[in-house]
């Protein structure tokens, strides 16, 4: 069985932690649901971490 344990961590544009969901790993393609809330625009990024290691970074937007 491959189930690992990581995070996904949600910063501002200014490094601060906006938001750490805990996920379940498994092998193959994993999915993320984020409730971000309404109202709320801006850039953010949003890190993968296993093990306490970055895995990948990357920015999205959210616009209303």
């Amino acid at each position: 069985d491959y189930d690992k344990y990581g995070s996904i961590v949600i910063r501002d544009l200014d490094g601060q932690i906006i938001e750490k969901l805990t996920i379940t790993l498994k092998e193959g393609t994993n999915e993320v649901l984020y409730n971000h809330g309404y109202g709320i625009s801006g850039v953010y990024s949003y890190s993968l971490l296993v093990d306490n290691q970055i895995i990948d970074t990357k920015r999205m937007i959210f616009a209303f």
